[in-house]
């Protein structure tokens, strides 16, 4: 009898070191994997505000267009927010024809990182036609519709 209260006893005893080095190594790999990705989704929904800016100065530059027949620099008369938590707005070489908009990382946000989209821009060029721009210079995948 005791032969079989030491067996259960031995059944018992719970996982092996081999068996919880196994089940770390596996949530390792696991977290190694969704990590960058992850990290990935939460700068694009970052860059959602530098478009969001920067849309917004753009139906103002057009609004102010229709009625003062030229584009303008200074953000206040645009009555559009000059910056926001991760990125700053800044319009520069107005004209009658044209203008550029830049949305850049604001220090210490964690988009100051996104090499890729830390500086975005919209580009409004003479014949009406908007130029998306991108600091790591594929506009594609900051401007993602």
């Amino acid at each position: 009898m005791n032969a079989r209260r030491l067996a259960r006893l031995h059944e018992r005893r719970g996982f092996t070191l081999i068996e919880l080095l196994i089940a770390i190594l596996i949530i390792g790999v696991l977290a190694a994997i969704a990590l960058p990705a992850f990290t990935e989704s939460l700068r694009k929904g970052r860059r959602s505000e530098a478009v969001s800016l920067l849309n917004a100065v753009v139906q103002a530059q057009e609004r102010i267009r229709a009625n003062r027949n030229a584009y303008i620099t200074d953000l206040s008369q645009l009555g559009v927010q000059a910056s926001g938590q991760h990125y700053t707005i800044a319009v520069t070489a107005a004209s009658a024809y044209a203008y550029t908009a830049t949305a850049i990382a604001n220090v210490g946000s964690p988009q100051a990182d996104d090499s890729a989209c830390s500086t975005m821009s919209i580009a409004m060029a003479t014949g009406g036609a908007l130029n998306y721009g991108a600091s790591g210079g594929a506009p594609e995948r900051c401007w993602s519709r």
